[in-house]
């Protein structure tokens, strides 16, 4: 525990941090990076469901998608995505990454998920879902990333997921269990979630979601 001299130090340091100008506050500035291929990233952000819309997933991918391309990232942007354009960029994706020369990857997605068996699908916005078979048939399973990224060996994987919006299926369906279910990653990845497995997280009240909102920043 610490001593009474230890914690004046500390406040004398928090006092004279607070003190200093704006300026001289700590700011990431970045300018336009080159592309650099050891780094690739594929963004996803689906919000235009014909029976449950979404108003900021599309502004959520433009913006992560602004920022890791200034961060040197090769990125891969699709908006409003149907299954096949989904399935085949994260295969396109899959390939790309088992790449010796790529070393840093991300996926992100905004918009609609759902559970089904422990297993998480992704929704794209042409999935017609009124039955559970109908999210093993029509949605995306977020397995075939995880299988793609665990082919990718010796690298750094960051899987983010903006993706429990509430009633994902309008009146059509409801899932017996809201959000995400929790998974393992495979070696060396790290998983972020906008809210706890089993749970919903905001859409947002301004041009972001809530958790991308504060993710860019």
């Amino acid at each position: 525990e610490p001593g009474p001299e230890t914690m004046t130090t500390r406040r004398r340091f928090i006092q004279a941090l607070a003190a200093l100008p704006p300026v001289l506050a700590y700011r990431p500035v970045w300018s336009q990076a080159k592309a650099d291929p050891a780094r690739l990233a594929l963004v996803i952000g689906n919000g235009d469901y014909p029976s449950s819309p979404l108003g900021n997933p599309v502004n959520d991918a433009r913006a992560v998608s602004a920022l890791l391309t200034q961060a040197g990232f090769t990125v891969d942007s699709l908006l409003n995505a149907t299954r096949k354009e989904m399935t085949a960029a994260i295969e396109r994706f899959g390939n790309t990454a088992k790449r010796s020369d790529v070393k840093q990857i991300i996926f992100y997605y905004a918009g609609h998920g759902a559970q089904l068996e422990w297993r998480n699908y992704l929704l794209p916005v042409d999935a017609i879902v009124e039955q559970p078979e109908h999210m093993k048939q029509r949605c995306v399973d977020l397995g075939l990333l995880l299988g793609q990224l665990s082919g990718a060996k010796e690298k750094t994987h960051i899987v983010i997921l903006d993706a429990c919006r509430n009633n994902p299926f309008g009146a059509a369906y409801k899932p017996e269990q809201k959000g995400l279910s929790q998974f393992d990653a495979p070696v060396g990845s790290l998983l972020a979630y906008a809210t706890s497995p089993g749970n919903v997280a905001s859409d947002g009240e301004g041009a972001n979601g809530l958790y991308t909102e504060n993710l860019v920043r």
